[in-house]
């Protein structure tokens, strides 16, 4: 293969719009909400938005000039990233503030981006991050639930069918959206049974003597904002599939 074939066939995957239809569409945000719902599917689905939870301390942790240690993915479904900088101060702050609202900004991210058909460049993103993540896991078993990601977007980007491109970036996105607001519903029930003194928002409560409690609630209505902004871009674009 010459590089110019190579440059064509990453060129179609980058600039793939993405198929979407009004039933394709109907049928994935119906698919997301009742997998959500269901505990057994929820506990499989949540090592996605962990994983996702995790990037978003790692991407803000850079951006304030952290540097990024670790992170680790655990089979009960929690995660954690080790950073090394300032114990107090703003960079430490928006650390912690970045985690819970990264699945659901994400989300929203995703399904603009497939609305707007840009699935391919979507993808794209979406795998170099899971790339960089992989480079920082330090456990076996967070290795293996990065590199199952890694497989399963990564072969539907290389496959590059239209529809089936845009509908597993409509799908994951709506469960990351959706997978948002029950990680703060989990998050605000654990924290008024005061079951967990190392959350981000019982850290965040002691930094800010605002109480963990009002930063769970916090979390999970950013959460719903960013849910009713992602159904709002869905109800109007929906209009315009066939």
């Amino acid at each position: 293969m010459s590089g110019a074939d190579i440059a064509g066939f990453v060129g179609e995957r980058f600039f793939a719009t993405g198929d979407l239809t009004r039933p394709t569409l109907a049928a994935c945000v119906a698919v997301a909400a009742l997998a959500v719902g269901l505990d057994p599917v929820w506990r499989r689905l949540r090592y996605l938005v962990t994983t996702v939870h995790e990037l978003g301390h790692v991407v803000v942790g850079w951006f304030v000039g952290r540097s990024i240690q670790s992170v680790h993915l655990n089979h009960d479904t929690s995660g954690l990233t080790v950073t090394r900088g300032r114990p107090t101060g703003p960079g430490i702050f928006f650390l912690y503030v970045a985690g819970y609202p990264a699945p659901a900004v994400s989300g929203f991210v995703i399904l603009y981006a497939v609305i707007y058909r840009h699935a391919g460049w979507a993808m794209a993103v979406l795998l170099a991050l899971l790339l960089v993540c992989l480079a920082l896991v330090r456990n076996a078993f967070g290795a293996v639930v990065v590199v199952a990601q890694l497989l399963l977007f990564g072969g539907i980007w290389v496959w590059n069918q239209a529809t089936v491109l845009a509908g597993t970036l409509t799908l994951a996105g709506s469960v990351l959206a959706l997978g948002g607001v029950r990680a703060g519903i989990d998050l605000v029930s654990s924290q008024r049974r005061r079951r967990s003194a190392t959350s981000d928002a019982a850290i965040l409560g002691r930094q800010t003597h605002l109480g963990a409690t009002v930063w769970a609630y916090g979390f999970l209505a950013l959460s719903l904002v960013l849910v009713a902004l992602s159904a709002a871009l869905l109800y109007v674009q929906s209009a315009s599939l066939s």
